[in-house]
C-alpha cells in the first residue's frame, strides 16, 4: 500500500501507513500540551506547528505517518509543507504515549 492507495480525493480520517500495511492509530491526544508550543512558535514567528491529523510522506521509510504533533522551522515551511501533508522529515514529531496505546504502536516507529 502506498499513499496513492490511502488518500483518495477528499480523505480526512485518521489512518497510517506503517510498511506497507493500514493502521488505525490511537484517538488524537487532548488539548493541552500542544497548544502552548503552537502559541510559542506563532509569538515568535519559528515555523509551523501541526497536530493530528496531519499526514507526513517519508518516501521509502513510513508512507504516510500521522505524528499526534510535529514541527517545521520557518525556513523549511516552502520545502516540505504542502495544503494537505509534509512531505519530508518534519524538524521534531512527537508521539504521545500513554498507558492505554497499544505495544505495537510504539514499536512501529522509527
Amino acid at each position: 500500500m502506498d499513499v496513492e492507495d490511502y488518500a483518495p480525493a477528499g480523505r480526512r480520517q485518521r489512518y497510517e501507513v506503517i510498511e506497507g500495511v493500514l493502521h488505525d492509530p490511537s484517538p488524537p491526544w487532548p488539548s493541552g500540551p500542544g497548544f502552548s508550543l503552537m502559541t510559542f512558535v506563532k509569538q515568535h514567528k519559528l515555523g509551523l506547528v501541526l497536530h493530528a491529523p496531519f499526514d507526513v510522506v517519508l518516501p521509502g521509510v513510513a508512507t504516510p505517518v500521522q505524528p499526534d504533533l510535529l514541527f517545521v522551522r520557518q525556513a523549511r515551511i516552502a520545502d516540505i509543507v504542502t495544503p494537505k501533508m509534509i512531505v519530508g522529515a518534519p524538524d521534531l514529531v512527537v508521539e504521545i504515549s500513554s498507558p492505554g496505546r497499544r505495544p505495537d504502536r510504539l514499536t512501529s516507529r522509527r
